[in-house]
């Protein structure tokens, strides 16, 4: 109960929503603390399950672009395919963080 309480309160209000909406159509991107939309434990234990995740390094992106990148996947979605979680358990956990 106290985490649904806590989760409550920390809720963005309407108007707060309405300047990430503004920002989102003027610029095409938007930046949210994630002290929004987490606890200071959840993104404790984000940091935690994200290191056990392997990085990789990219060259090529979806559109054929070059460039060199070092990635941790949570998920992947190769065309044809549904979404699905990388693999090992932090990435399901992680999403089931994201979820909440």
């Amino acid at each position: 109960m106290a985490r649904a309480m806590k989760d409550k309160s920390c809720l963005l209000s309407e108007e707060v929503l309405t300047k990430y909406r503004i920002e989102l159509l003027v610029k095409g991107s938007v930046v949210i603390a994630p002290q929004m939309l987490f606890t200071q434990d959840d993104i404790a234990r984000i940091d935690q399950l994200q290191a056990e995740i392997p990085e990789e390094e990219v060259r090529e992106g979806d559109a054929g672009d070059l460039h060199s990148v070092f990635v941790q996947r949570v998920r992947v979605d190769p065309p044809g395919h549904a979404p699905s979680n990388v693999s090992g358990t932090a990435s399901g956990q992680i999403m089931e963080l994201l979820r909440k």
